[in-house]
């Protein structure tokens, strides 16, 4: 009995260890190809809801024969993804790269079956364990086949390494799993990296590095830590910044040499010194057992942002903080970027420069802090930064930390939490001795308090520096420019003087020359500013500059430079605003309007518009929106003869508003402070124009007159035309003064609208002559035109041709003398006779407020005057406004009514019965707001004549629901009936506020002969085909189209009506050739060639 239980004991223990070194020789090690980081949707092509995926990888990366009994892809979403349905074959290739993209059906041409059913990615390497393992040959290069036939597209992406080399292909498909050609190289041209797991005698594979593999902005002084596992005993590590070294295992860049390896688990290495700042490091772990090495892949990251250099200044000015178009990640500033606390951004309300940083929160933001890179602060430092916040206590607190452990634990400095609005900026220093280390980050941690009334808080002007020595002075500003002042005018304008020393800052006084002026004394603690007002008093017309110099007992600047310009005071005025371009007041008047940055309609400017002014069609609107508290006010120049003098004016509401609305005129010394202002009279305006008469205290100095908005109702509009400053004693009219075309200007068109405007005598009519003759009277000899300052030439004037055309003021007391004779020359004859002819627009000068296109187009605008076909150019904003070059055309939406614009081309010489191909690029971006979106209208006709009565000969385009972000060309084969000159017409009829249309490149040409109608709102693939080709719809409205296909002969072999993007047609039965697809909607009907082979 004792003898069996002893054998059984030996047995027993026999087997155990027998087991261990089972479990020792069948340790998983791996070999890892690729450590790129382009984000790629292969294998599964989740893109699609079945889709194949062939990698070819070559034995010098897989290395030695291994049995392969897992394989793993680097998914990098953050949620988990399971695919069902999934299969993977291996094939040993003698092949460096695929030959061509043809799909490589597995079940007959030799491939294994290694994994079938499904798989859960999460993110990091997802492994999946091979159902049967794969004998690689160790010789042989070997094909990874994917197979996705999960029936969904759940998408997903993965890492990969750039490849172009043809080493990878795939096909998707949203119908039935795909066995057509697919793509070499497909998009984004990369190879998704691999693990290969194998069973092996030897050390597991080192992994789990951390940093982990291409970490950006890795700590600068934490400890290297990583993994190694079973049958390992010692291991040595390489480290530097040379990558060739350290994939090579050089000597020279071993840090740690046969460390000894206690059990499985993780190690570490501590770093030496602090890394470098901003630097790339490589490293491998060789994990050894005797003579068995088992390398890591070789592993990289990049150090964090360390700040060393001082001083060291921040203003938010370029994308060092904040990048364009992204997020935190893409610098080494750190905050929020998703979520209801990403609430940090750039903010043009500044301190200084153009940009500063705010945060801006909504009612479920609860803490959101911005905090700064690493900082290797020395000793005796101290930070400064400028801030506001528009809240009060109690819904928001913004606090200032700093951190010596990188961000570890965080210490209160300073609160920002205001009793009441701040309504500037106000600069905070922080003594930074005790926080001295080379692991100093600073935050701005915003935190809300109230879940209503919520407002930014603003960040500015950041600097970390040495503690200066006693009073140092610092100033706002380095140059006050102030605004033109007319005699007996006054303006002010305020300056900040800090203390950034570390004593009492004393200002004895100010001294400055006139017309300037400045009275300050006072004392300014350490880290404190003051306030003071210097100002501008116009005596005498001249131009001024001067050096401001404050006097105290500081350093640092204490100089400013001033500068104004003083004018002379107008007898009189007439001001029509008929030469005053668009959107705009005219020269030295001035407006004061809401300064609340949501008031964007808030705004008086020149508008055009037939039904609104006295003097058409320009005329003055006041629109006060919803504001009815702050001054919106428009003011004269500097006037003088207020003993003689009278004030004339026509004035109204809008036509058909049933409230009071008030205008209110007064004086003012200030035309820039509207606390200036002094009312003398109050106006209850009609809705139709009144002319207005008032005088004012003969005794006045005030030399400005200013119209004021009387807001007694939100919303509500104001026109003002035809203002006058005249003596009582009545004279004639002065001469007008040209606007258009000015005088012996060349290249007018054939139909010009002659415009002028009174200068001053207060003109009741004027009288035109035009004509070929000087003086001109063989077109139009005199005649009375009544108060109007424009006429349109009706009958097309001849081409290269010089007119001349003289305007008569009048009045009763008599016609204006020495009226002057103007002149113009027509343009040479535009008629395109060659063709090819295309236009590209790029030979247009952009002007401001004006209708800009090509010599010898025209445009006709029977909308809003505000709203015309005009040139576009590409800027940094918007660098893609045109489809080639720098130009194109483009109409804006109004915010008054429908567009009803047209832009003609120049005369077409066609000949009768020959099939032209008509064609052009546009685009009808989306704007989106408060969760509205926009859509155009916009068609094309053509006609005999440059006018949309002559538009007759038949419809080119049209679509009335147009939302096409990027540029799509469409071609159109018209016939002319007979032969003679035809014109184009581009006819905008968007609704009101809607966003803007773009055209380009227009071209006309013989027709090749088939009618491709090609809106590349349409695609057709492959093309040529087989027979089963997809047929994608640029379905941007989801409207029903029609998908009719007709052989050459005209029989129809397919029919359907669709309203889906992606459409799949098999043609697989049909006789090779050519096929005429056509896609037909309410809108347009458009045809391709298809060829089936």
């Amino acid at each position: 009995m004792f003898s069996k239980f002893k054998l059984l004991r030996k047995s027993i223990a026999l087997a155990f260890l027998l087991c261990c070194m089972i479990t020792g020789v069948n340790a998983q090690s791996y070999v890892e190809i690729g450590t790129g980081t382009v984000s790629s949707q292969y294998p599964p092509y989740g893109g699609w809801k079945y889709a194949w995926c062939s990698m070819l990888h070559t034995q010098a990366t897989i290395g030695a024969a291994k049995s392969i009994t897992k394989i793993a892809f680097n998914y990098t979403d953050a949620s988990p993804k399971t695919f069902t349905s999934q299969k993977i074959y291996l094939k040993h290739t003698t092949l460096s790269v695929f030959a061509d993209a043809s799909y490589e059906n597995p079940t007959s041409t030799g491939y294994t079956l290694v994994y079938d059913g499904p798989i859960t990615f999460t993110n990091g390497w997802s492994e999946i364990v091979l159902s049967t393992p794969f004998a690689y040959n160790g010789t042989d290069n070997l094909i990874v086949h994917y197979e996705n036939r999960y029936g969904t597209a759940p998408y997903g992406n993965f890492a990969a390494t750039t490849s172009i080399i043809g080493n990878n292909k795939a096909s998707g498909s949203d119908v039935s799993f795909p066995t057509s050609t697919g793509y070499l190289n497909p998009y984004p041209s990369a190879l998704p990296n691999i693990r290969f797991y194998y069973a092996s005698t030897g050390p597991v594979t080192p992994n789990t590095p951390i940093p982990s593999d291409n970490q950006d902005k890795a700590s600068a002084s934490n400890a290297l830590s990583f993994n190694l596992g079973a049958n390992t005993t010692t291991y040595d590590l390489y480290f530097g910044t040379d990558s060739l070294n350290v994939l090579n295992l050089n000597a020279a860049v071993k840090v740690v040499s046969n460390a000894t390896v206690a059990a499985a688990g993780t190690y570490n290495y501590p770093l030496p010194n602090l890394l470098t700042s901003k630097t790339k490091y490589f490293w491998r772990v060789v994990a050894k057992n005797g003579a068995q090495t088992e390398n890591s892949p070789l592993w990289k990251f990049t150090t964090e942002l360390i700040i060393a250099s001082f001083p060291y200044n921040q203003g938010f000015e370029d994308s060092t903080v904040f990048y364009p178009g992204w997020y935190g990640s893409f610098t080494d500033w750190a905050y929020p970027t998703t979520g209801a606390n990403a609430i940090w951004h750039t903010t043009t309300t500044t301190n200084s420069g153009a940009n500063a940083a705010f945060a801006s929160p909504t009612t479920i933001t609860t803490i959101s802090a911005i905090t700064t890179p690493r900082f290797n602060l020395p000793a005796n430092y101290r930070i400064s930064y400028w801030w506001k916040c528009t809240a009060v206590s109690g819904t928001d607190t913004t606090f200032f930390e700093v951190s010596t452990n990188g961000g570890t634990s965080w210490t209160v400095l300073d609160v920002l939490s205001p009793t009441s609005a701040m309504p500037a900026y106000v600069q905070r220093f922080q003594n930074l001795t005790g926080y001295a280390g080379n692991n100093v980050k600073f935050q701005w941690r915003y935190k809300r308090g109230a879940t209503s009334s919520l407002k930014e808080c603003y960040l500015d002007d950041i600097k970390v520096e040495a503690i200066p020595t006693g009073a140092s002075m610092t100033l706002n500003v380095t140059a006050l420019n102030f605004n033109e002042l007319y005699v007996n005018g006054t303006t002010k304008m305020r300056i900040a003087i800090g203390n950034i020393g570390t004593s009492n800052l004393v200002v004895s006084g100010v001294t400055v020359a006139a017309p300037f002026s400045c009275a300050y004394t006072g004392t300014i603690l350490p880290g404190a500013s003051d306030t003071t007002t210097v100002v501008f008093t116009a005596t005498t017309v001249g131009t001024y500059n001067e050096n401001l110099t404050i006097n105290s007992n500081g350093t640092g600047n204490n100089t400013i430079a001033l500068s104004g310009n003083v004018l002379a005071l107008l007898p009189n005025l007439f001001e029509t605003f008929e030469s005053t371009p668009v959107n705009s007041i005219p020269a030295h008047w001035n407006k004061l309007k809401s300064k609340d940055p949501y008031q964007t309609v808030n705004d008086i400017k020149v508008m055009n518009s037939t039904y609104d002014a006295h003097s058409v069609p320009n005329v003055v609107k006041f629109y006060n929106n919803t504001d009815t508290i702050s001054p919106l006010m428009l003011i004269t120049p500097g006037l003088t003869n207020f003993a003689n003098d009278s004030l004339k004016f026509w004035a109204s509401k809008t036509i058909g508003t049933t409230n009071t609305v008030q205008l209110i005129v007064g004086l003012m010394d200030n035309p820039y402070d509207g606390a200036s202002f002094v009312p003398v009279q109050t106006f209850i305006l009609a809705d139709t124009m009144v002319q207005y008469t008032m005088a004012f205290n003969t005794s006045n100095t005030k030399p400005y007159i200013a119209f004021k908005h009387g807001q007694n109702s939100s919303s509500k509009s104001i026109w003002l035309d035809d203002v006058s400053w005249q003596g009582s004693v009545a004279t004639v009219p002065s001469p007008a003064a040209v606007i258009a075309p000015l005088n012996s200007s060349i290249n007018a068109v054939a139909k010009p609208i002659l415009k002028w405007t009174p200068t001053s005598g207060n003109p009741t009519g004027y009288r035109l002559s035009v004509g070929s003759n000087n003086p001109p009277t063989n077109i139009i000899n005199n005649v009375d035109l009544g108060n109007q300052t424009s006429y349109t030439i009706t009958t097309a004037l001849a081409y290269n041709t010089t007119y001349y055309w003289k305007v008569t003021p009048y009045n009763a007391t008599g016609d204006a003398v020495s009226c002057s004779v103007w002149s113009f020359t027509t343009m040479a004859d535009p008629t395109i006779t060659s063709l090819p002819w295309t236009e590209g627009f790029e030979s247009v000068t952009p002007t401001s407020n004006n209708a800009d296109f090509p010599l010898g187009w025209s445009i006709e605008n029977g909308g809003m005057q505000s709203s015309y076909w005009d040139i576009i150019t590409n800027n940094a904003t918007y660098p893609d406004n045109a489809h080639t070059g720098q130009k194109a055309m483009n109409i804006m939406f109004s915010m008054l009514g429908s567009n009803n614009d047209w832009l003609f081309t120049p005369p077409v010489h066609l000949t009768g019965g020959t099939a032209y191909d008509f064609s052009f690029w546009y685009k009808a971006p989306i704007y989106v707001e408060n969760g509205d979106t926009t859509s155009e209208k916009l068609a094309v006709y053509w006609g005999t004549a440059a006018d949309s009565a002559a538009m007759t000969s038949g419809t080119i385009f049209k679509n009335e629901f147009l939302r096409i972000p990027a540029y799509v060309q469409y071609t159109k084969k018209i016939t002319p009936p007979t032969t003679g000159n035809y014109t184009f017409g581009f006819y905008s009829y968007s609704d009101v506020t809607q966003w803007i249309t773009f055209v380009d490149d227009v071209k006309i040409d013989i027709s090749t002969g088939i009618d491709e109608s090609s809106e590349q709102v349409f695609k057709i693939y492959p093309n040529p085909s087989n027979g089963e080709v997809v047929i994608k719809l640029n379905n941007n409205n989801n409207e029903t189209n029609v998908i009719t296909i007709h052989n050459l002969l005209g029989q129809e072999i397919y029919l359907a009506t669709t309203n889906r993007q992606i459409n799949y047609v098999n043609l697989s039965d049909v006789e090779k050739g050519i096929y005429l697809v056509k896609i037909s909607n309410k809108n347009t009907d458009t045809v391709k060639k298809l060829i089936i082979k």
